[in-house]
């Protein structure tokens, strides 16, 4: 079973070498390219199993090279035109003179990932991405590794299907059938870097993405990120073939959130009332989600073809390319809609605090004035963070300060403080001894604000088939509503957490401007005086 593969392929493939004699061989193929004048020669690697983020039974990986001629002997005499390495469902190409090239003599190099066998030029650990957006993951090309000077096989460009090189000619799958990624695949003969070189290689890209390395004293991030995407594979593929584990996983998920949404419960309910009192006010503010989507639609449509976003299209290999860059974008956009409707909708709180007249225009101006602030106690809080991510070891720092300093926002919008250390101080002084809290808290409501728009867009676009554009503005709308709530909801927290505490009998309330008061104990009545007769 490739899905549960254990060591049964590895002890089948080193019998079956021993009992065979194989030596490590590649298969040359040649195609003559009239209408193009060239004259390619490709390279094809068979792997007995791919042992990556996916796994299935065989794997065929290869390497080609083209020159501007038809003619064997003129080729012979210059160098290669055009190198590409296949990696995955794409590939990755060069010249002969570039530097990432490596050579002996007149004679190249390839490297292998562990594992998948996509094809590099160089050493070192790579952003993997297989066929049509399968198995991602890291591809690693790094030392210790053995050096194989490969005996070559030319197959004839006529196969005589009673032939020794009948295989070549076979069109089924070169392994167990399973579903998706599990497949085995099908042969060379099958695809287009075969049968017409010059049109497989056109979304090729010019270069791979590269892992950072980092120094650290534990772990790195790298070291995290490619664990990660390893043993998240390895659930896939475990849960795939075990579906009962997969419903009870599925549930322990459900309970969580459950459990979760029941301790914000009592500051969802007060959020919610908030925003129905306000309904005009906080609606107008959550509309401006819109325009700033639209915004972003335009950019995605007008830089999905310009760099950077078109290499990510081209190293997709145009399989959710368009979808990588909304997603590229739409994390910045997220972004932006934080630090401008945020300061908005506190500014918003701060006048029903105040009982002060509210609009949208005065919520606005109120907010945006309070942005540039907001901006750089944002910018310091993100390079402090990103420092203990750096490192593995220092991750759960990382945590417990965004946790420490989230709120902020309310504390110089709400509260007036002005410099970027009085108000983290402030923040850390509401959060101390209530850390757990403010953590569920904050978990709970960023994933009101920010999970229905993304959900229901993929859904959308998944389900329904929609373009991205669509999907997007659809997921703008749902912003406009749940954003405000969500932060109406983290201001009310960060009201409470300074000392006052919601009763369930006290949420709702006929007048907004008792949302901020402190609410008082349920007290009996007095006890009536007993009378002259008694």
């Amino acid at each position: 079973n490739p899905r549960e593969p254990k060591c049964t392929f590895e002890q089948y493939f080193l019998a079956a070498k021993e009992q065979y004699d194989l030596k490590p061989t590649t298969y040359a193929h040649f195609y003559y390219d009239a209408a193009e004048n060239k004259l390619w020669l490709s390279y094809w690697f068979y792997y007995y199993f791919n042992d990556w983020n996916d796994t299935h039974e065989s794997d065929w990986e290869m390497m080609m090279l083209a020159w501007n001629t038809l003619d064997p002997e003129q080729a012979i005499k210059q160098p290669p035109s055009f190198i590409g390495y296949a990696q995955h469902g794409g590939g990755e190409t060069t010249t002969w003179t570039s530097d990432k090239l490596s050579k002996q003599d007149d004679r190249v190099l390839a490297y292998a990932s562990a594992g998948s066998h996509a094809t590099y030029y160089t050493e070192s650990t790579y952003i993997g991405w297989g066929e049509n957006g399968t198995a991602f993951g890291c591809d690693k090309t790094l030392a210790p590794y053995n050096q194989y000077d490969l005996d070559v096989v030319v197959i004839p460009s006529r196969i005589d299907p009673d032939g020794p090189f009948a295989w070549a000619l076979y069109e089924g799958r070169w392994g167990e059938k399973q579903t998706s990624v599990y497949n085995g695949p099908f042969g060379p003969n099958m695809g287009s870097k075969w049968n017409d070189p010059s049109k497989a290689v056109q979304s090729w890209r010019d270069s791979s993405l590269k892992v950072p390395s980092s120094k650290t004293l534990g772990p790195s991030t790298t070291d995290l990120f490619c664990q990660l995407s390893k043993q998240f594979s390895r659930i896939g593929t475990y849960l795939g073939a075990h579906f009962g584990q997969a419903l009870l996983i599925i549930l322990g998920i459900l309970i969580v959130v459950g459990f979760l949404f029941s301790r914000i419960w009592s500051y969802f309910l007060e959020a919610i009332d908030i925003y129905g009192f306000e309904l005009r006010t906080f609606l107008g503010i959550g509309l401006l989600c819109i325009p700033i989507g639209i915004v972003f639609n335009l950019l995605l449509t007008i830089l999905i073809n310009q760099p950077p976003l078109d290499w990510i299209n081209k190293w997709f290999n145009g399989s959710g390319g368009r979808a990588t860059g909304a997603a590229v974008l739409g994390g910045f956009q997220q972004l932006t809609m934080v630090l401008i409707i945020s300061p908005i909708v506190v500014y918003a709180m701060k006048q029903i605090r105040d009982d002060e007249d509210l609009s949208v225009r005065s919520a606005i101006v109120g907010g945006v004035r309070a942005i540039p602030r907001l901006a750089i106690t944002l910018l310091v809080t993100v390079v402090v963070i990103l420092f203990f991510v750096s490192a593995v070891i220092g991750i759960p720092v990382a945590i417990f300060l965004a946790i420490l300093w989230q709120f902020f926002a309310q504390a110089q919008v709400l509260d007036g403080e002005k410099r970027v250390t009085d108000a983290l101080g402030a923040s850390a002084r509401v959060v101390r001894g209530n850390w757990w809290r403010a953590f569920g808290l904050s978990v709970g409501f960023q994933m009101i604000g920010l999970i229905p728009g993304p959900l229901i867009g993929i859904l959308i676009l998944i389900v329904g088939g929609s373009k991205v554009e669509f999907a997007n503005l659809v997921s703008s709308f749902l912003y406009a509503i749940f954003v405000p709530i969500s932060v109406i909801g983290l201001t009310m927290a960060y009201h409470r957490l300074k000392g006052d505490d919601i009763e369930r009998s006290s949420v709702r309330r006929a007048r907004r401007r008792t949302f901020f008061d402190t609410p008082e104990a349920d007290t009996p009545p007095p006890a009536a005086a007993p009378s002259a007769g008694d």
